[in-house]
């Protein structure tokens, strides 16, 4: 294993919590979605960099509130402080012009997760809109 590889490990793991956590709640999202929303308008409207910027701001801030809205966790449900405070060490770099949503309705954006030293792994955002904002429901590193 060469250093550069060894250096990825870290990251990786960091990237599979922030996945396992955001896949961990993205039942409880995508059951409200559904019960908010129809069909029709789940993923209307489009992604600008700002809606990028304001998710990535709102995961590492530190703030419960503002993480639970980037990635729609609601209030009743509960939020590990340790979560919290991995998150705040990340920064995620969302590209807004890769923006899609395929003909099942999965709306995507590709981008960057990197970790407190300063190592990055590439990774797919999946996007849903709940009242008109939207939040990331999944992260799958590439």
């Amino acid at each position: 294993m060469t250093t550069a590889q060894r250096d990825l490990i870290p990251v990786r793991r960091l990237v599979m919590i922030v996945a396992g956590v955001l896949s961990a709640i993205a039942v409880a999202v995508v059951t409200i979605v559904s019960v908010r929303h129809s069909s029709d308008d789940l993923n209307a409207g489009s992604f600008e960099q700002q809606d990028a910027d304001r998710i990535a701001a709102d995961v590492a801030s530190g703030d419960p509130q503002r993480i639970r809205d980037a990635i729609g966790v609601p209030d009743d449900q509960s939020l590990d402080p340790a979560t919290i405070e991995q998150l705040s060490h990340l920064q995620l770099f969302m590209d807004a012009s890769t923006f899609s949503t395929d003909a099942e309705g999965v709306t995507t954006v590709t981008g960057t997760i990197t970790d407190v030293t300063g190592a990055t792994t590439s990774a797919m955002f999946y996007l849903v809109q709940v009242e008109g904002v939207w939040v990331v429901f999944d992260v799958v590193p590439r």
